[in-house]
């Protein structure tokens, strides 16, 4: 019966071809929504990492300016190349005030350390001490103090790590800048020197650069060394986390990847700072929810008016298919009560579309019939009346 129904079959028909067109507008909608913001969302993700870097490059050149104002200084260069001077009052105090000026250029410098090239020497400075000159008998900074004479810029930066200072009860991180100072135009070193700055300054741009949980954030040196991290998780030990290993191993300045692991499912944009600012990486780790999360809100609204439109679009379908078919209905039932030999039937007009006609016609035809059928019947009496009269 409901394959052979023509109500059933209009509205299954409408119904198809309303819900149809509606879920895909939603499906297309929502996947094109969720493209547009990721790619919108990676765009401003890179400009604001480009920001960040444009930041620490400041930064970091603006200590680096400051042990390049060394060359500046024709006294210290001379006592460099001849330390025996230490003797002479005016080369020594020229010496302290140029490392008290450098130690005090910057409120996040903790320390400045000179380790002279000849004569072994030594001079020290930190907030907490005045300058020291000493004997320099071990010292742990050699292998930076390679990086930094190997590097074309003659500049290195030492990952955090912790100082403890002689007044401080607890050691503090530092970050330590490495420049190898060469008497030009001769090429021979003259001295290495070293700042140690708090990574407060470094901290404060990076927590600019993402938000909140939702997203990672990292600083890594190009040898791998986590610098910054957003996140408080459990450090691998020795073993390199393999995203680190693949942004190292791209070689590009910049760019985005998609990376799927255990604990992350997401994209990542990077950039690096340049070589004369060491070289950093920046990197955003931003999960897919952080990212389509616009696009759930949009589809979110896009399926809360398509299920109300879909709603008055099958309401509309059920009227339409019971206006139509009802006098279809209204139509086979007096033909059902004429097929039983009731010709007596009589119902409303059907309307004035070609439905209604037809119910018009099939009035007709009846009434006709009726007719017909009074005239036979009175025929058939006047007939039977005749034969009655005959003698």
């Amino acid at each position: 019966m409901f394959k052979r129904s023509i109500r059933n079959k209009l509205i299954v028909l409408l119904m198809v071809a309303t819900i149809v067109p509606f879920g895909a507008s939603i499906i297309i909608t929502y996947y094109h929504t969720a493209e547009s913001l990721k790619d919108q969302a990676i765009k401003e993700n890179s400009n604001l990492l480009y920001q960040g870097k444009v930041n620490l490059e400041g930064y970091i050149n603006e200590l680096d300016g400051l042990t390049l104002s060394l060359y500046n200084n024709p006294g210290f260069i001379n006592f460099l190349k001849d330390p025996r001077k230490e003797n002479n009052y005016q080369a020594v105090e020229a010496v302290r005030n140029v490392i008290s000026t450098i130690l005090y250029a910057e409120e996040n410098i903790k320390r400045v350390n000179i380790a002279v090239a000849k004569e072994d020497r030594l001079i020290t400075a930190s907030r907490r001490s005045t300058v020291v000159f000493s004997k320099r008998l071990t010292n742990a900074n050699q292998e930076y103090y390679e990086k930094a004479e190997e590097s074309p810029n003659n500049m290195f930066l030492e990952p955090v790590h912790k100082i403890k200072d002689p007044d401080e009860k607890k050691p503090e991180n530092v970050i330590t800048l490495h420049r190898s100072l060469i008497n030009i135009p001769a090429e021979d070193l003259l001295a290495y020197i070293s700042l140690e700055f708090s990574p407060d300054q470094i901290t404060n741009i990076s927590r600019n650069l993402y938000s909140g949980e939702n997203e990672e954030f990292y600083i890594i040196s190009p040898e791998g060394d986590m610098i910054y991290r957003s996140t408080d998780e459990a450090d691998n030990g020795d073993k390199t986390p393999e995203w680190i290993d693949w942004v190292i191993g791209a070689n590009k300045e910049n760019g985005t990847a998609e990376w799927e692991e255990d604990t992350f499912s997401g994209v990542m944009i990077y950039d690096q700072l340049s070589q004369n600012s060491g070289g950093w990486y920046l990197v955003k780790r931003v999960p897919y929810n952080t990212l389509y999360e616009s696009a759930f809100s949009v589809a979110k609204i896009n399926i809360m008016f398509g299920v109300i439109g879909l709603c008055l679009v099958i309401l509309a379908t059920l009227f339409i298919s019971v206006r139509i078919t009802s006098p279809i209905r209204i139509l086979l039932k007096n033909i059902d009560q004429v097929e039983k030999g009731n010709l007596d039937v009589r119902f409303k007009s059907l309307g004035n579309d070609e439905i209604g006609y037809l119910g018009d016609r099939f009035r007709q035809m009846i009434d006709k019939i009726n007719d017909l059928h009074r005239l036979i019947r009175t025929f058939y009496t006047m007939h039977c009346s005749q034969l009655e009269l005959r003698p």
